[in-house]
């Protein structure tokens, strides 16, 4: 996902697991709202796409139950992150 313009940038899937953990912490806050969602979906969101992964990319439908997840307990994450990644150090 990276390229040379955007190398200093995590990708949106890896920036949820730095805020929230193990796609298993993933899984449990998201429960409610995707009953039937796994820990390898979750953990594909992380993962290049030659390894099975998304490349880093998130689909739409969790965003919004992301975001109200991270103001449950606290987290920042915000939708830019979520469609753009994040800056490293930030």
């Amino acid at each position: 996902m990276n390229t040379s313009t955007d190398i200093d940038t995590i990708p949106p899937g890896q920036v949820v697991f730095t805020e929230f953990g193990s796609a298993g912490d993933i899984v449990t806050g998201l429960q409610d709202e995707f009953p039937g969602l796994s820990r390898s979906t979750v953990w594909r969101w992380a993962q290049p796409r030659d390894a099975g992964g998304t490349d880093g990319i998130i689909p739409s439908r969790y965003h919004r139950p992301l975001l109200r997840l991270a103001q449950r307990l606290g987290k920042s994450l915000s939708a830019d992150d979520l469609v753009h990644g994040r800056e490293q150090g930030r």
